[in-house]
This record gives structure tokens, sequence and C-alpha cells, in this order.
């Protein structure tokens, strides 16, 4: 029988069986599509040079006047900026305490003969457990502790009251004393928000329930008790950095950049008036607006998860509405919260919990109008939806969505993979992110067994195709400045991405496990077995810097759909020149029988790319059985 060609459709299909997907490619990882064919995934090295603290769920980049390209990490600890791979800590500061404050931080500075525990005596500190203080000012040793160690960040270990807690150094005191001099200060910066979500549905689980019946929602308790996420934006060179559920803070570059220049309150700035207490998210127009969504009203001090408020115009202080400024309010008529929102083009979309809406901007009297664009409609996370060329994608709770001017469901091929096998429970942490050069939107989301980011399922709007991997990141950006997606994992580092062939995490960097196989396949719908003795393979090791790249070609047999692969053989594809030619072994001899088969490609080696063509079978009839 002659050679008989096998070029399989792109995409990942997993909505019919494996042998009603024939034709498909079934599974993979670390893999992508380009051009109809399967390809390796490139690789990635470490952005920054030292590990943040916490988890990173959002990433910015952006520009200052100067020219100087700042990316802004927000973590469950810390919030950050990252200047030329060097992270600095700009977290905001939620109360300083110094010698001419009430209370007063004079000689606050407490020992213990023998212990490294020093307690810090300070009135009405403010400070929770887990959460860092910074101290400065001491002059001279404290019972034995040096000056150096008293001097800068601590982690608050307990609190026994809230007029003193403890923190640890390095030293222990040689003598029990008070001192440190009279000119300490000591700043609280803003609490540990928290890296997972407690889980859990009905009556006091996530935000249902947080007030007891007839009683105001609580915001202290639910902002300490959800998911921490950071939604960031620009006004101008200026960052805005909204906790969800709790404050806006406002960072200017332009004051430096290192931790001597913290962001600040909205409510500290210059002229402000009637800033929102809390946000779920904030948006810069380009009108030059500051919107807040699901925030609180004017003199109230309780959140309505369906407020949208807006600031002056140029103004991001100015919250007051007056009959000569543009600051204003209205209420979303659907839905019980605000999700999440997103500048496009000629609008602003705003999601709740059942519907999409478009506020756009209309000028005065009313400033904004708002409508609805669809109903039963949902987003599962606040960061899983995103704009492409015109187009706003994402990830609702049961089905995916696009809004190109009319909403409408995405079809999906891995739908039922995605949703089957997904830890609701940490739904907040699911992220979207962009990687443009291959015109791929990418979902990080945890498997049902996780409390960690390790899958992704990527939609593929340049080829109409979707597939999928296992993989860590719990932010990603894609940065037109940098010319690379940026990505943050669990292991406190940010990544670029589409570098090398290899994983950077490591030192040396290790090799990235990429493998694709196929649906099953037969031949004369399996009436008969087939013998397959001889493959010809298809491929290029283009971009590999390794002199000898190859891959492992396995092809396995079965005799029925359900049953397990009887036989399988493999054999590894090797280029034979060591020049950047396309030279690959010619044929590779096997031994396999059955009536359908699948075909396996992997490689585990550093320093190989590859790019899958139309591989061709040597296989005839062989029998009934």
């Amino acid at each position: 029988m002659p050679l008989k060609s096998y070029k399989f459709a792109p995409g990942i299909d997993k909505e019919n069986t494996n042998y009603t997907s024939e034709g498909r490619w079934w599974s993979m990882d670390k893999m992508r599509f380009r051009s109809g064919s399967p390809e390796k995934i490139g690789g990635w090295q470490r952005a920054t040079t030292t590990p943040f603290l916490g988890a990173c769920r959002a990433l910015f980049n952006w520009m200052d006047l100067d020219g100087d390209d700042i990316m802004a990490l927000g973590t469950n600890i810390k919030l950050y900026g990252e200047r030329g791979q060097s992270i600095f800590d700009i977290t905001p500061s939620i109360n300083t305490v110094t010698h001419s404050t009430t209370p007063s931080s004079d000689n606050c500075i407490q020992t213990t003969t023998g212990s490294t525990t020093i307690r810090v005596n300070i009135t009405d500190h403010g400070a929770t457990v887990g959460s860092y203080v910074v101290i400065s000012g001491v002059v001279g040793a404290v019972g034995g502790v040096p000056e150096a160690e008293l001097n800068g960040e601590h982690v608050v270990t307990t609190i026994p009251s809230a007029n003193y807690f403890y923190i640890t150094v390095p030293t222990a005191a040689t003598s029990g004393t008070t001192g440190g001099g009279t000119s300490i200060v000591l700043e609280v910066l803003l609490e540990n928000g928290v890296e997972y979500a407690s889980g859990g549905t009905g009556w006091g689980a996530g935000t249902w329930g947080r007030g007891g019946w007839g009683s105001a929602t609580s915001i202290a308790a639910y902002t300490n008790t959800q998911l921490r996420l950071w939604v960031f934006d620009n006004f101008g060179e200026d960052l805005l950095a909204n906790v969800r559920g709790g404050e806006i803070y406002y960072w200017r570059p332009s004051l430096g950049y290192s931790s001597q220049n913290r962001a600040i309150s909205l409510n500290d700035l210059p002229g402000a008036s009637d800033v929102p207490l809390f946000s779920n998210y904030v948006v810069s127009t380009d009108e030059r607006h500051v919107v807040a969504f699901g925030t609180n009203v004017i003199g109230e001090t309780e959140q309505d998860p369906l407020l949208i408020r807006w600031s002056d115009q140029e103004d991001p202080a100015m919250w007051t509405p007056t009959a000569t400024n543009s600051a204003g309010d209205m209420r979303v008529p659907m839905g019980s919260e605000i999700v999440a929102a997103r500048q496009t083009r000629q609008e602003t979309l705003v999601w709740t919990d059942t519907s999409l809406h478009s506020l756009q901007y209309i000028g005065a009297p009313y400033v904004f109008s708002l409508q609805t664009l669809a109903d039963n409609c949902s987003l599962i996370s606040p960061n899983a939806q995103i704009s492409v060329n015109n187009v706003t994608y994402w990830m609702g709770s049961d089905k995916f969505y696009a809004y190109s001017g009319r909403v409408e469901t995405l079809p999906c091929s891995l739908r039922r993979y995605v949703y089957s096998d997904l830890n609701r429970a940490q739904a907040l942490q699911i992220q979207v992110g962009l990687n443009e050069q291959y015109g791929e939107i990418i979902w990080f989301y945890c498997s049902a067994n996780s409390f960690n980011i390790d899958r992704y399922v990527v939609f593929n709007y340049l080829e109409q195709t979707w597939y999928y991997g296992q993989m860590n990141r719990t932010a990603w950006l894609d940065s037109h400045m940098r010319g690379a997606p940026y990505a943050c994992s669990n292991d406190g580092y940010m990544y670029q991405h589409e570098v090398g062939c290899d994983d950077g995490s490591t030192n040396p960097p290790s090799a990235i496990y990429a493998w694709i196989e196929s649906a099953d396949f037969d031949i004369d719908d399996g009436d008969k077995f087939s013998f397959v003795k001889r493959i010809i393979p298809d491929l290029t090791f283009q971009n590999s810097t390794t002199n000898n790249p190859k891959v492992l070609y396995t092809l396995k047999a079965r005799n029925f759909p359900g049953a397990g692969f009887t036989q399988s053989d493999d054999r590894i594809v090797e280029r034979t020149a060591t020049a950047p030619v396309d030279s690959f072994t010619n044929q590779i001899w096997i031994r396999v029988r059955g009536r359908q088969a699948v075909i396996r490609v992997e490689s585990t080696d550093v320093g190989v790319m590859w790019q899958l063509g139309t591989n061709r079978l040597d296989l005839r009839p062989d029998g009934r059985r």
C-alpha cells in the first residue's frame, strides 16, 4: 500500500470522544499552532534580579514623561514598581507615627535580655499580624541590639495590644531597656491581603452574608478576607492602583524610583474632596476622568456594589459634583455587584455578575450614559477579560464570550475539558493574558484539585483554534514597550517569555517538556487491522540552539476505542547535520499493528525548538478479526 499522509486539523478538540475526533489533535502541553501546524512554545527567562513577596496578580506597564519604562506589580503583600530589572517597594503607608504626632514615637523600642524579640510601644499603632512596618530614626544601639538592625522594614509577629506589637531582629539583646531616641518614625504599611480565596458557598462564604440580616455591609471585614486583587491604570504619567474592595492609591514616578516614594491615598492629594472610600475597579477614561466602580455614596461609609462614581475632568482628587465641574455618579440597574470594567475604543465596558453594560461619555450635563448590552451573561473573575483589535473576550462561569458590537458565545472545543476540571472556589485567581505575536489569548486557572494556578487554555484568534497546557503564571502582560510578554509565578520572580528555547527559572536553564498527541485514526473505518512498518517524519528544528536537536516519535495502536493500547513503538528522530539546515532522519522503521492508532511527538532536551508538518505512514491492511 502506498504511503499515507496524516495532517491533522489545527487545534485541540475534546468536546467529542477520542475516536470521533479523528483527524484532529487530542492532547498537548507547551505547544501552539502557527499557520495550521503545531510547534513548541518559546522559552522564558527571569526579568527581575530579586524575588518579590507574595502572589502577584496584576501587572501594568507604562512610560513616564522622562521616557522611563516602568512596570507595576501588585501582590497580596506588596505594591512594587520595576525599572531596569530592579524592583522597589511602593506599598502605601496607612499610618505614620513621629515624635510630633499623638501618640508619640519617643523611645518606643523595648528589649528583653537574651531575646531577639523587640517590643514596639505605640498607642493605637494600627498594625496587623504578618504585615510590614518601617522603623527609621533610631539612634544608637538599644539593649545591645545594633541601630542598623532596628532601622528598616520588619514583619509584625504578634499584637497583644492595640498599644504595642512585636518584631524580631537577628541579634539577641544583652539587657532589658527602652530607648531609641526622640526622632523615631514608624510607618505602618498597607495590611497583607489574602493569597487564596476562602472558598465555599452560601451564607458567610465569599461575598454572601457579609453582614447580619438587615445590617450594613462590613467593608473592612470583606477586604481583609477576600482574595487580594489589584487594578491598575495610568492618569498621565502617574499610576492609579486600586485594591479590590479597598482604597484607590496614587503614585508619582517623578518623585523617584525607591521606597522613599510610596503610593498615597487619592484622599491625600491636594484639594481632595469626597474621594471614594473603596472601589471594586478603577478606570481612567480617554476624557481624563477617573471612574470608580462599586463604591460608596458621598457622605456614607457603606459600599454600594452597583454604584459608579467619577471624578472631575482632569482632577483625580475632586469627586464632589458641583454646577461647575463634571464629577457625578450613576447606578447600574442589573445584577448584584460590579465585577470589572474595561476602557475600549469608544466606551467603557462594565460587567456585573449577571450582565454587561456600556458606559459612554456624552458630555455635559449628564457626562456619561449607560446602556445594557446583554443580560444573563457572566464574568468568572475580574481579570478574566481582555480587549484585542477592538474585540473584547472574556471567560464566563460556564462558557466563553466575545463582544465586537454585540455579545456572542465563543465556540470552544475545550469547554467541557476546562469547566469540568476547574477549582471554582479559586475562580478569582483566573487571569487572562495576550501573546499578540502569535494571536493568543491565554486564560490561566486552577485545576479542580489545585489551590494554585496550574493550567492554561488558549484561544488563537488568528487561527480560530483552541489549545491548552500546564503552567503556573499568576499574572501576565504582553508589553508592547518591551516587545515581549511578561509574567509572574509563585516563585516570586517576573519572567520574560518567548525568549530562547528553555525554562529559565532554573540555573542553568532546564528543558521544557513539550508534546502533542493525535486523536485515534484508522483505515477503512477500522474494519481491517493495519500494520505500520515505517514513518516518514516531517518537521523542522529551526531556531534550536543545540547542535543535535531531536524529538521522540511514538506510535500507539489499539483494537477498540475503549480499549487500552496494545502495542507501541518509538524511535528518536534526529537532525543529522550540525548546520542550521533542514536535513532530518529520512525514515523510521517500526512494527505496530491495530485497528486504530495514535501518533505522539515530544521533546525533552534543552535547546530544542521544533515545528511539525505532515507525517506519512507506510501501512497496509492486515486482515480482520
